[in-house]
């Protein structure tokens, strides 16, 4: 992906510095509503005074180095394994939803637009069933005195757990697109 990128970047500053000053330095003749003049040769009695040349040439030479180098972090090193079937995890909707007092539709509503019911889901910097972000997982999961591992965003156990938990104080707010 950083090639694909460096080669179009490479692109962009080839056309930016040759192409543009060049289209700019030789400009087509305006249209006028006056007739062009004639050809000056076919005219036996006046000689040509002016000849053609070219207007301007250009002439650049482009050496890129790298100045600077871009890395791409990984949000998570280790993504874990998924160890629980969708059956496990309606389970778990089902346990946490008794024990806080939620609606499991609401609940299941929430996990199936966050993450499509997959707990190894990404976007950005989201990550797992309720898609948490690393310092909002390790906020609250400081909160609760569990472990904030980043990582544990994937466990499907552990994701239900907080979620739960959170919609059950009110913080819907966390999700405000997918709280039914």
């Amino acid at each position: 992906m950083l090639t694909k990128f460096s080669s179009w970047f490479r692109l962009f500053v080839i056309v930016l510095i040759v192409v543009v000053p060049t289209v700019l330095v030789v400009k087509k003749p305006a249209k006028t509503l006056v007739d062009p003049i004639p050809d000056l040769e076919s005219m036996p009695t006046i000689k040509p005074i002016l000849t053609t040349s070219p207007i301007a040439s250009v002439t650049a030479s482009i050496t890129l180095s790298p100045t600077a180098s871009i890395t791409a972090t990984p949000i998570v090193e280790e993504v874990p394994e998924n160890n629980y079937s969708s059956e496990d995890i309606q389970g778990f909707l089902k346990e946490y939803s008794d024990k806080y007092g939620l609606d499991i539709d609401n609940l299941r509503h929430v996990v199936v637009c966050e993450s499509g019911f997959d707990p190894l889901a990404t976007n950005s910097v989201y990550a797992g069933l309720f898609q948490f972000d690393e310092r909002t997982w390790i906020t609250y999961r400081e909160m609760t005195n569990e472990d904030p591992d980043p990582k544990l965003r994937f466990d499907a156990k552990e994701a239900v757990k907080t979620g739960s938990y959170l919609i059950s104080i009110g913080k819907t707010s966390l999700w405000p697109n997918c709280i039914p």
